[in-house]
């Protein structure tokens, strides 16, 4: 089976891609700079040069995927919603409507802390507790991509935040 990784040179994507591979799985990790398609490389997927809003590249990287790791983000607190916009929402965005035409069967986000923490203990949380402070462009635009994979999630179209 094959699976499309968006961040796949970060912390998180490092981690998954060697799990994925120890479980047999191809991994097709997209990488927007050289150092990063080496690194994806060197853990053994398949590196797929571009950026996250290249429509032709995603969609050529999706092909027979059966699942999408959407881990891509820029975990800047100063940046405003505005900075921020393009890369966690109109992204994911993207990502959701190709994956969905290529038939993905299942669309993993990752989501931030950040939206939920409210200065009291979380307990019992599901995905519809939020945050009553979001001020930092990080976790507003984080939340509104959050929305976007909950809206989609289907029987066909398994999309969870993780």
């Amino acid at each position: 089976m094959t699976v499309f990784i968006t961040g796949g040179s970060g912390f998180v994507g490092q981690y998954l891609i060697k799990n994925l591979i120890q479980k047999r799985f191809h991994v097709k990790a997209l990488a927007r700079k050289t150092e990063a398609v080496e690194k994806v490389k060197k853990l053994g997927a398949i590196a797929i040069e571009g950026d996250i809003s290249q429509k032709a590249i995603l969609e050529h990287a999706m092909r027979d995927c059966v699942s999408v790791f959407h881990l891509a983000a820029s975990v800047n607190f100063y940046a405003t919603a505005d900075e921020l916009m393009d890369l966690h929402v109109e992204a994911t965005k993207l990502l959701l409507e190709i994956a969905k035409l290529a038939k993905v069967k299942n669309f993993i986000y990752l989501g931030a802390a950040s939206v939920i923490i409210n200065g009291q203990p979380i307990q019992n949380a599901d995905e519809s507790l939020l945050s009553n402070n979001l001020t930092d462009g990080y976790s507003i635009t984080k939340l509104m991509a959050e929305k976007l994979v909950l809206k989609e999630n289907s029987k066909q179209f398994l999309s969870v935040l993780h």
